[in-house]
């Protein structure tokens, strides 16, 4: 209660100690009411804002402050809105009314942003046909990238070695190693090209050079007698054999194709 007014909605106003002048007639004076004020204080709950408190009017219903307009910030989470204890009670999430009755602490209610990951098997696949695969990790924590097994990664002809950050390079995070994600992100494997050795018997004679290694699953060319430094006193070298039998024989490989799968032993 303020003091009186000579209408309800104004007209002149008498508040306590005011002298009034009591008129000819008979008058009705009209009681002056000012909305008591609750202060709502605002506890950032471990993060950041702008503003400490504010009043609103008691026994009104407020639309609290949005986390822009008091420019909450926490790192790796996002403002949700307000509770009426630090870790639960009632909850009031941004754009719904509160009832003030009382002055209150309020705390902010922080969600844990989430990172997407998708997983570029980079020209593998995850076993099952698929070139692309997404896993959801918690921003900020460090994490384990997938492994060779945990991810299905598989690649004929090739070894898994990690990820990276570009399809041809970036930075790397081989298996085992942590890594912290901050944003969505894609992430493409590392494979290293499995290798398979040409290994020659000199069968008798004398050889300078006797492995010669190519990419696993190609076509090798076999090597020359000059790039083998091949030789044997009295015998003229007529070419490689795949078996010892042939080799004997004088069955020589002449030409065509095959693909080296495996380390392979020629004559």
């Amino acid at each position: 209660f303020k003091g009186w007014q000579t209408f309800s909605n104004g007209g002149a106003q008498y508040f306590d100690g005011d002298t009034y002048v009591v008129p000819d007639s008979n008058t009705t004076l009209y009681a002056i009411w000012e909305r008591n004020l609750k202060t709502i204080t605002f506890n950032y709950n471990s993060g950041t804002g702008d503003i400490a408190s504010k009043q609103y009017g008691e026994g009104l219903s407020a639309i609290l402050p949005t986390g822009a307009e008091v420019n909450a910030l926490k790192q790796n989470y996002t403002f949700r809105g307000w509770s009426t204890v630090a870790n639960g009670g009632t909850q009031i999430l941004e754009g719904n009314f509160y009832y003030v009755a009382s002055n209150i602490t309020l705390y902010a209610i922080w969600e844990r942003n989430e990172v997407r990951i998708t997983l570029n098997y980079n020209g593998g696949t995850d076993g099952s046909y698929s070139e692309t695969g997404e896993i959801t990790y918690l921003q900020g924590d460090n994490v384990y990238l997938p492994t060779q097994n945990e991810s299905g990664a598989e690649r004929q002809y090739y070894t898994f070695l990690g990820w990276q950050t570009e399809e041809n390079g970036g930075t790397q995070y081989l298996t085992g190693a942590a890594y912290m994600p901050l944003d969505n992100v894609t992430l493409y494997a590392i494979w290293e090209r499995n290798k398979a050795s040409l290994i020659v018997n000199p069968n008798g004679g004398t050889i300078t050079t006797s492995v010669f290694t190519h990419n696993q699953g190609s076509i090798p060319e076999l090597p020359t007698q000059a790039e083998m430094g091949i030789a044997r006193e009295y015998y003229t070298f007529l070419g490689l054999a795949f078996t010892q039998v042939d080799a004997d024989a004088g069955k020589v490989y002449n030409g065509g194709s095959f693909t080296l799968i495996t380390d392979l032993t020629l004559y």
